[in-house]
């Protein structure tokens, strides 16, 4: 058997399993992204995931920000999970301003809440 053909072989197998184990482990997460228009894309869980960051919260986070019509990117959430930061009490703090009229930016809330406040009350 030619040594090319069986590399080939592997390599597709490899690639297989690989694409198995993403729709296995991110595919309800990437369904959920897809059908609320939270635009994560299913390399972008897997990515978080080696990120050591928690697809699910942010996923979660996301939608709620989209449904009440705030603009949140991804990046950020993701940048205040890695700093320990409580990114649901943020975007939640973010709504509840919002629909309050009060002037609230994703930086000023996440400020509060990292310097350990609970940004909600604040």
């Amino acid at each position: 058997m030619n040594p090319l053909v069986m590399l080939g072989g592997i390599v597709a197998i490899f690639v297989i399993f690989f694409v198995a184990f993403l729709l296995w482990r991110y595919l309800n997460l990437w369904i959920q992204s897809i059908t609320t228009r939270a635009e994560i894309g299913l390399f972008e869980l897997f990515f978080m995931s080696l990120r050591k960051v928690r697809p699910d919260i942010i996923l979660k986070a996301k939608i709620m920000a989209i449904k009440a019509g705030l603009p949140v990117e991804t990046g950020p959430l993701e940048a205040l999970y890695l700093a320990g930061g409580n990114v649901e009490r943020v975007v939640l703090a973010l709504i509840a301003a919002n629909k309050a009229g009060i002037k609230l930016t994703f930086d000023h809330a996440q400020a509060i809440d990292l310097a350990g406040r609970d940004v909600v009350d604040a």
